[in-house]
């Protein structure tokens, strides 16, 4: 009994060993139990943070593909208005170019024409041409002088030598008042030894105006009068001058039985009756006649009046032209610049997507 007492003594001491053990190890996996569920419980609130970042991610990738999208349509966009611009910009300045060469070009005919013109302007200031009756008395200027009879017409270039062969001698003439001053005037140029000249007395004129021929002209043929500009007072001399004098293009139109008639072609050939005259002048515009020379000088003056409003508008082109050409050379380098700016802003977006996609893929 006694050592069946010691054994059962002993199952009990390792019973209440085994309890205490059993409790200590409860009391361990208590403690662990509390610890894995406060892990799962932060664990759980640590999931619910990923898939509220995740969320969050997946809209920032959206926007920043979206914003990626737009950077890369923006740098194409500027691209070509950055190509287009420079080739205006090329345009413009060929334009330019082109411009200020017509401009060189449009200076040296302008400075030629200026020259020609000199010339014959100081020839007719000079009296060049003139005989020296005639010059002697414009010089004088005596009483009843109105000057020369080219003083009041006027006539095209086209027409020029036409009126110069028609007029023959009675280009150098001077227009005088009346008689009295006209044979006064004379009676100096034999006193003082000066030549001869002719003189148109103008009172005695009149109003008389040419009157038609009592035949019809020949086909093709017109009066040279018709060709004349010039003033009221002076129409009854032109007409008394030109009287009977037709403009034909050339000697077919003309009738060598009209004895009431003369023919003159516009370089000057004049047929009239048996008498027939013709040849040409001598080369270069300073050897011209008197009517050529005041038609061209006119018809430079005109010339030169269109060249310098030729002038003036291809200056006025050209500065625009060249404000075209700097104003599209300062917008190229602004879309240049520009471009490189959204490129940069492009490479820093990607870079920025792709550290957020990173990102999402290690929350994932």
């Amino acid at each position: 009994l006694e050592q069946a007492r010691e054994a059962v003594r002993e199952t009990v001491l390792e019973l209440m060993r085994e309890r205490t053990r059993l409790r200590n190890q409860a009391h361990d996996d208590q403690a662990t139990l509390r610890g894995l569920a406060a892990r799962a419980t932060r664990l759980t609130e640590r999931e619910d943070a990923i898939d509220v970042e995740l969320a969050s991610r997946a809209i920032e990738i959206d926007e920043a593909t979206r914003i990626l999208e737009d950077l890369s349509q923006r740098e194409q966009w500027l691209l070509g208005e950055e190509q287009r611009a420079q080739g205006e910009l090329g345009a413009a300045d060929q334009r330019a170019a082109e411009l200020v060469r017509l401009e060189g070009g449009l200076r040296e005919r302008l400075a030629s024409i200026a020259s020609r013109l000199d010339v014959l302007q100081s020839m007719e200031a000079h009296l060049e041409g003139l005989d020296s009756g005639a010059r002697h008395l414009l010089e004088r200027r005596p009483t009843g002088l109105r000057g020369r009879l080219l003083d009041f017409i006027d006539v095209d270039l086209a027409h020029s030598t036409a009126l110069e062969a028609a007029l023959g001698a009675n280009v150098q003439a001077l227009v005088v008042d009346t008689r009295e001053n006209a044979e006064a005037m004379l009676e100096l140029l034999a006193r003082e030894g000066k030549g001869r000249a002719t003189l148109l007395i103008a009172a005695e004129f009149g109003d008389r105006l040419e009157r038609a021929s009592l035949f019809t002209l020949p086909d093709g043929a017109d009066y040279l009068y018709k060709r004349v500009r010039c003033k009221a007072e002076a129409w009854p001399m032109v007409q008394w001058l030109l009287r009977g004098v037709c403009l034909v293009d050339d000697f077919r139109a003309a009738d060598v039985t009209r004895t009431d008639l003369c023919f003159v072609t516009p370089d000057g050939r004049v047929l009239c009756g048996p008498r027939i005259e013709g040849g040409t002048a001598e080369d270069g515009e300073t050897h011209t006649g008197l009517v050529v020379r005041r038609a061209r000088i006119k018809s430079l003056e005109e010339e030169l009046g269109g060249f310098r409003a030729q002038l003036a508008a291809l200056g006025d082109d050209r500065g625009r032209a060249e404000e075209r050409a700097a104003e599209l050379g300062r917008l190229a380098r602004e879309l240049g610049a520009a471009r490189l700016a959204v490129r940069e802003r492009n490479h820093a977006a990607g870079a920025e997507r792709t550290r957020i996609v990173d990102r999402f893929r290690a929350l994932e």
